[in-house]
């Protein structure tokens, strides 16, 4: 995924804080992805590594969950829906990584 320096800090961030909102286990999360842990590690961290569709899989199944607790997710500077419109041009995402809408 091609961020700079500062929205990948910033989405590293905001992950974060929505994954500590979730509630939701690293493990559990993994299997409900269909990703491996370091997978998991890899998208949550934004590492180089990650893959574009996990990253975006990550993103709105912790949003969900965040809003499925009764809880105001931390919302995406990055990881927009304009964004996904353009990351979708260039790189097929999956079902899984379409099916959410929150930002």
């Amino acid at each position: 995924m091609s961020l700079t320096p500062d929205q990948r800090t910033s989405t590293r961030d905001e992950l974060r804080r929505n994954f500590e909102l979730s509630g939701v286990e690293p493990e559990q999360a993994a299997r409900v992805l269909e990703i491996s842990q370091s997978e998991f590690w890899e998208a949550l961290e934004v590492r180089e590594s990650a893959r574009r569709e996990t990253l975006w899989a990550l993103r709105d199944y912790l949003w969900d969950l965040v809003l499925g607790r009764g809880l105001q997710p931390v919302r995406y500077t990055a990881l927009t829906e304009s964004r996904r419109q353009v990351d979708a041009l260039w790189f097929p995402l999956s079902p899984q990584s379409r099916r959410h809408r929150g930002e």
